[in-house]
């Protein structure tokens, strides 16, 4: 079974001083007056405040210098698809070593049992020049092989904005462009399962990946936060995903192609960190860059702003019947003037 992780880095913002918060919402305060937009109101640097200053195309801060981390639903993917490997792998030792009738009988030097599948293949592919090489590497040291460096030609996510390179968020990208170009190198490579995460920690569009499975036209499924290949009794492989959202949590099985969307994983938000000999081992292995020609993007809307939905409250107003006033006439009209004010209000809709 093939799978393909789709990663990304993103700016640690937590690097921003709080000057630079102040100073940019400052800046950001007074274009959005000038443009008689209303002011959020924020009072300390966290994503959340990324996500609002942000929610213009000119953003006012400078997030070049910033140090790349993983996106943390990405960096979960990556882990949990290590911890599938070593699951399969843990199975198929198990069971081929119950396989012999007795220990007296020494085991081939090489043993393939029938009811295990093929190996997992892990490869990992991120979009764009923002991704260090320190993180390509340090994916292919875990395992991944190959890593891709993808880009996406003619609308190069990097070219798109000044700061795309750093925020390389769907906010200032195209993520129609981002997901045909990620669905062209999953069906180049012939990929039974790709996984990414659910959104970005920083914007937060949460737009890619459903996308993607859009264009690839497989089955999609969100909020994983586990997975594991499992045997049918004719040898196909069947994932079996377990999902949380709120508080229910749901399994299910089903059959590759698939596209898997990460969430918020309780003991698997980072990514184990490879040996030294792990490092130097991938150090020596040529990082890849592949261009992908797509079609001129689909015309999509650009986001200028956000504004609260004005709801207008439509009361009626209703003449009660004088509390002194005790004739079943009066009482009758009222209810008849009511329902008729209901049956007006019903035809405007």
């Amino acid at each position: 079974m093939k799978i393909l992780v789709c990663f990304k880095a993103v700016a640690d913002v937590s690097q921003l001083p709080q000057q630079e918060w102040q100073s940019a919402i400052e800046r950001w305060s007074e274009g959005q007056r000038q443009s008689s937009l209303t002011t959020p109101s924020l009072s300390s640097p966290s994503a959340s405040k990324m996500q609002e200053v942000a929610v213009v195309g000119d953003h006012p801060l400078s997030l070049g210098w910033l140090r790349q981390q993983f996106n943390p639903y990405d960096e979960s993917a990556l882990e949990l698809t290590l911890r599938c490997e070593e699951h399969k792998n843990a199975a198929k030792t198990a069971d081929s070593i119950s396989s012999f009738p007795s220990a007296s009988v020494s085991p081939p030097s090489v043993f393939i049992n029938e009811k295990v599948a093929a190996d997992i293949t892990m490869q990992a592919v991120t979009v764009g020049n923002s991704t260090p090489d320190t993180l390509l590497r340090q994916v292919m040291a875990l395992g991944f092989s190959p890593v891709t460096r993808l880009t996406v030609t003619p609308a190069d996510i990097t070219e798109l904005h000044p700061d795309a390179a750093a925020f390389h968020d769907a906010r200032f990208t195209n993520a129609h462009d981002v997901a045909l170009g990620l669905a062209h190198y999953a069906q180049q490579q012939q990929m039974d399962v790709i996984m990414l995460g659910q959104q970005s920690a920083v914007g937060g569009s949460g737009e890619t990946g459903y996308l993607l499975a859009e264009h690839l036209g497989y089955p999609c499924l969100e909020q994983v936060v586990d997975f594991h290949v499992n045997e049918t009794p004719f040898g196909s492989p069947v994932l079996h995903v377990t999902t949380v959202e709120g508080e229910m949590e749901s399994h299910y099985e089903v059959e590759p192609p698939v596209v898997l969307l990460v969430g918020n994983v309780a003991g698997a938000q980072y990514l184990r960190i490879p040996s030294l000999k792990q490092k130097l081992e991938a150090k020596k292995q040529p990082l890849i860059t592949q261009s992908i020609a797509i079609s001129p993007s689909s015309p999509c809307l650009n986001e200028t702003t956000l504004t609260m939905k004005q709801s207008q409250r439509q009361t009626i107003w209703v003449e009660m019947p004088s509390a002194t006033s005790s004739d079943s006439e009066k009482a009758e009209s009222w209810v008849e003037q009511a329902v008729q004010a209901l049956s007006a209000k019903e035809d405007r809709a």
